[in-house]
């Protein structure tokens, strides 16, 4: 009797925290959607690019304090939606970054900066 109300507490604390972490992963997809133009228009100028473990990066220097703002919350919302990629999957979480950064330098437009696997920026032609 003890270990079946054990279970079910066990049950409903994990109920629990996958919604929450479903309502975080819906807020970091929603806060991605409402930076995108900002962040397209620094790929646009070659103040970021993107990484080869599937974040973002300033391509030169440090960048002004708005461009590295953009890039940590993009990076940590990007980081949540891999998290639960992997979790989902079973994947390691860097796996599916470097998953969806050959996804992105696929589809990414002419002239947005990209990281080679060695470290390198090369601007896609």
């Amino acid at each position: 009797m003890r270990a079946m109300a054990w279970m079910m507490v066990c049950g409903l604390l994990t109920l629990g925290v996958g919604m929450a972490y479903g309502q975080d992963l819906a807020k970091a997809q929603e806060q991605m959607k409402k930076r995108l133009p900002e962040v397209a228009q620094l790929k646009t100028q070659k103040v970021v690019g993107e990484t080869s473990a599937g974040f973002l990066a300033l391509v030169k220097g440090d960048g002004d304090a708005a461009a590295r703002q953009l890039v940590d919350a993009e990076n940590a919302d990007r980081k949540a939606v891999y998290a639960a990629v992997a979790a989902k999957t079973g994947a390691d979480p860097a796996r599916v970054g470097q998953q969806r950064a050959k996804e992105i330098s696929e589809r990414a437009a002419p002239g947005v900066m990209l990281q080679r696997d060695d470290g390198t920026w090369y601007e896609k032609k």
